[in-house]
C-alpha cells in the first residue's frame, strides 16, 4: 500500500469518526429524530447499530417499527 493510500484511509477513518461524533450533537439529534419521528434514544441506538448514513438509519428505523407492529 502506498503512503498516499494509507493517508487517504486514515483521513477517511478520521472523517467517519468526526461524522459519528457530529451525529450526537444536540441540534443534529433534534433534526433527525423529528425527521424520522423517533426519540433521540432510538436514533442513537440506530446510529450505533448501522452508522451515520441517513439512508441506513432510516431503513433500520423503518424495519424496527415494522417488526414491532
Amino acid at each position: 500500500m502506498s503512503n498516499n493510500n494509507k493517508a487517504l484511509q486514515d483521513y477517511t477513518a478520521a472523517r467517519k469518526y468526526e461524522d459519528y461524533q457530529k451525529a450526537f450533537e444536540n441540534y443534529e439529534l433534534e433534526y433527525w429524530s423529528n425527521k424520522f419521528r423517533v426519540s433521540k434514544d432510538v436514533l442513537k441506538q440506530a446510529i450505533a447499530k448501522v452508522g451515520v448514513s441517513a439512508a441506513a438509519v432510516e431503513h433500520y428505523i423503518k424495519n424496527a417499527i415494522t417488526k414491532r407492529d
